[in-house]
């Protein structure tokens, strides 16, 4: 089946699957593998299928007499000759494939503005633009290129010329440029095509770098040549890697806005340009590995790092055949410098020089088989890249007409700050491209002028040490984060395979957060036990799997998770332990009944606190006692630490929990050096007030909240009836589990009979009760004990903590806070009066068991 012009793009999603499964079942058209490149860049736009984070645009401002038909001619033959800009992608269910239309007529697009007023002309032009950089490409069955002309005068034009980077990069505008002025000026003069035949296509490519990494999958190697350089890489990356600190204004806790950028752009005088130019002649080096170098200096000042990555592009055309292709070739590079021993400018270009250098010699290996480098799984590589001397926006040169380029950016950015810098008339110049959520604009042009000032005083000062450099400490206050939040926050990386993409998916759906990477933890995700169970029944459907809930926190990444999936280790599928945080020398803490609502704990307990949560299998028709549930949970607190003294806690359920085991231990003849139960209530914390008191009581709470009040007393009986309807379905509806596992618990809860605990119990609860507030009880309906009924339980009495919270925002933000910081001191006092059991050993053995 063959489609002209621009009819492929005029059918509908309906009749673009339809065409798919044709294609696919009757093998209408040859099926291609796509690069490791372009798979990379197909995978992350599944998940940011809204994003135009990968769409490269420039316009021209043409005056003159422009050929209309010469133009569209000379686009015709340019996507004549080019195969990529006819290749639309397929998926097959397993894996992207790329298939080239043989026949392809194309219409120029034009936009008559010429009726408007010009004041309003320029506006509307200017908008037209914009919107249509910015916006996303579908990559299934679509063209992934648009070319649109602007009539704005008789002889006034605007080109827009946009692709989408999986089938192109920077040197394909300029490839696309200087064929578009030779064919429109020999189509001008009636002539036919100066250009010779292509020597290969970019799918004859694809095909070979896939052979020369002998892969099937992107991780594969087996020529000589490939694992020669990719034995470069493991050693250039070798060790510990951290992850570079940037000067960002604030941190990033979520990504829902996460590529959103700005830029902006400077110029380094002429005689900055140069100074920098003749400094680097002196030294046998390129202005790049000067600026770099500069800009390792600046980054070192800031966060006071030795070991800095930067990353750079390489154009990757460095075989003949590959430069006059549109395409996407080009391979991002980590350049590792060591800045240790305090050398002088001088000796650290020598050291840059030398990094790039191999760099070069081994600039084969793609990006993403890089950084899936064991050691470099918890580093971000994405944090700063730097290109020089290269303006991807080229020059247009169309006979008889005048042009002028204009870059127009997509207000998207892949690396948390990306600086580029070209020569132009004789003079440095560039632009910064930022992540808003991270930086303000402020902030970028501090970091600019500092850059700038940095380079004044390297190029008159070269034989300085770095020590000597002077400092940019304004900065400093915000780079001193607290490091624990590594341990629950990544970078983002997409997936690197198919059954990565259909659990990041499932992760996407049920948290609604967009987009996720692979080793993102469920923990800095903030997901709760019951989205948790979600996912865990989202994964059990799809891939039939009879995947555990502690086993999505034992492994709590969609590496992790997929890695366990498909493996032969079953060991943790029945396990109720997962580790929160198992790092450090102190005594476990165990917190009962979840783990993602523990995780805002991390911070506040320091690194050296290790924490591990116990949960069960969500179930609303769970038959087991408090007994039976302490029993399970005390064998999996054996396995991390044999004998005690025993640091456990719970909220709410698993503070109930959390007391009957300690409850056996001491039956046991076990020690329990702490206790905490986070607004559990006992025997007798509530009696209901007589009925008329209670009627008289609902009357007071209408008067005194109105409308608010009787919403929140509708939302719950809407809530409870949802529980009925599904209480015999798949958990479809999360608030109708949550209203389900709520009753179950309440039924287990009643059943359970306190008795005399032998210890004392730490009480977090809460200062206030209201009845608009989810603080379990209504201070309007019945009377509250202040200690929640343990007061009759503790032979050894009660501690109390009170916080301005609610039941369920007690360990959220901003409150985890002040709740943190005394349960450290609580846990502090506890280990000074308990002797510290030698228990490192034997922990971190079980925690590499649940991690492996």
């Amino acid at each position: 089946m063959k489609y002209t012009g621009n009819e492929i793009d005029k059918l509908s999603q309906t009749e673009k699957n339809f065409l798919l499964r044709e294609m696919l079942e009757k093998k209408q058209s040859a099926l291609f593998p796509l690069s490791l490149g372009q798979e990379r860049v197909w995978f992350h736009a599944q998940l940011n299928p809204d994003s135009p984070v990968y769409n490269l645009a420039v316009t021209y401002n043409l005056k003159g007499p422009l050929n209309l038909i010469a133009l569209e001619q000379s686009l015709q033959a340019i996507i004549n000759r080019h195969q990529i800009l006819r290749t639309i992608f397929l998926y097959n269910g397993q894996k992207p494939f790329q298939s080239i239309l043989s026949n392809f007529s194309y219409t120029l697009s034009v936009i008559d503005l010429q009726n408007l007023p010009e004041d309003l002309r320029k506006k509307q032009a200017q908008n037209l633009l914009i919107e249509a950089a910015r916006k996303p490409f579908n990559l299934t069955m679509s063209l992934l290129w648009s070319i649109q002309l602007i009539r704005c005068a008789e002889e006034e034009h605007i080109l827009l010329l946009i692709m989408h980077h999986i089938i192109s990069d920077g040197w394909s505008f300029y490839v696309l440029a200087e064929e578009l002025n030779q064919l429109y000026k020999a189509f001008c003069e009636e002539k036919t095509s100066p250009l010779p035949d292509l020597p290969i296509q970019y799918v004859d490519f694809a095909q070979k770098q896939r052979d020369w990494l002998g892969c099937e999958t992107s991780s594969a190697l087996s020529s000589q040549q490939s694992e020669k350089q990719m034995a470069y890489w493991q050693k250039h990356l070798q060790g510990t890697i951290s992850t570079l600190k940037l000067p960002v204004n604030r941190f990033q806790t979520n990504r829902f806005t996460r590529d959103l950028a700005n830029y902006q752009s400077f110029q380094l005088s002429p005689s900055l340009t140069q100074a920098l130019k003749a400094l680097s002649k002196e030294q046998n080096v390129t202005l790049f590995m000067t600026l770099m170098a500069s800009l390792q200096v600046l980054l070192h000042k800031y966060s006071g790092q030795e070991d800095i990555i930067i990353c750079s592009p390489i154009a990757g055309r460095h075989r003949s055949q590959l430069k006059g292709l549109i395409g996407y070739f080009n391979n991002i590079i980590p350049l590792r410098t060591d800045l240790s021993g305090d050398p002088n400018f001088l000796e650290l270009i020598s050291r840059v020089r030398l990094v790039a250098l191999n760099a070069y010699k081994n600039q084969d290996i793609p990006f993403q088989n890089i950084i899936n480098l064991p050691n470099l799984i918890q580093t971000s590589l994405t944090k700063v890249l730097l290109t020089v001397d290269f303006k991807w926006f080229p020059d247009l040169g169309l006979d008889k007409i005048h042009s002028e380029s204009q870059f127009i950016h997509p207000g998207r950015v892949n690396f948390d700050i990306y600086l580029s810098i070209w020569e132009e008339s004789e003079q440095l110049q560039g632009m910064l491209e930022y992540k808003t959520d991270l930086f303000d604009d402020s902030r970028i042009s501090q970091i600019l002028t500092d850059y700038q000032n940095l380079l004044e005083f390297l190029v008159n000062n070269p034989q300085k040490r770095l020590s000597s450099v002077p400092s940019y400490s304004q900065f400093v206050e915000t780079l001193s984060v607290n490091s624990i939040a590594e341990i629950v926050q990544t970078e983002y990386e997409p997936p690197r395979s198919v059954l990565e993409l259909q659990v990041t998916q499932i992760w996407q759906e049920v948290l609604g957060i967009n987009p996720i990477g692979v080793h993102d933890n469920l923990l800095a995700l903030g997901a709760s036990s019951l989205s948790a169970a979600r996912i865990c029944e989202r994964i059990q459907q799809t891939f039939n799997s009879q995947l555990s809930l502690a086993k999505i926190f034992q492994a709590p990444t969609v590496a992790q998770i997929t890695k366990l999936l498909f493996s032969s280790d079953s060991s943790l599928a029945t396990s109720s332990l997962a580790p929160i945080q198992p790092h450090g020398n102190k005594p476990p803490l165990f917190l009962c009944e979840g783990v993602g609502i523990y995780a805002s704990l991390i911070p506040y307990l320091g690194l050296e606190q290790p924490i591990y949560g116990l949960m069960r299998e969500i179930s609303v028709h769970d038959s087991k006692t408090v007994e039976e549930i302490a029993e399970r949970y005390l064998k999996e607190i054996y396995t991390v630490q044999p004998q005690g003294p025993y640091y456990l806690g719970g909220l709410s359920f698993g503070g109930l929990v959390a007391f009957e085991i300690a409850q056996q231990l001491y039956a046991k003849g076990e020690q329990v050096a702490l206790l905490v139960l986070f607004d559990t209530p006992g025997p007798g914390a509530y009696i209901p007030k007589p009925i008329h008191l209670r009627i008289l009581g609902h009357a007071n709470n209408l008067f005194k909240y109105s409308l608010p009040y009787l919403k929140n007393k509708t939302q719950k009986i809407i809530q409870k009836s949802q529980s009925n309807v599904f209480k015999n379905s798949t958990f479809s509806s999360a608030i109708a589990m949550n209203q389900l596992f709520r009753k179950n618990v309440y039924t287990i809860s009643r059943k359970y009979k306190h008795k005399v605990y032998p210890g004392s119990i730490t009480l977090f609860s809460l200062s206030e009760r209201s009845a608009l507030s989810d603080s379990l009880f209504d201070p309007a309906l019945g009377y509250i004990d202040p200690f929640l009924g343990w007061g009759s339980i503790a032979t050894e009495g009660v501690k109390m903590y009170q916080f301005a919270a609610e039941h369920l925002t007690l360990l959220k933000e901003p409150y985890v806070q002040l709740v943190g910081k005394q349960l450290k001191a609580c846990l502090q006092e506890a280990h000074e009066n308990k002797p510290l059991t030698e228990l490192t050993a034997f922990r971190e053995k079980k925690s590499e068991k649940l991690f492996r």
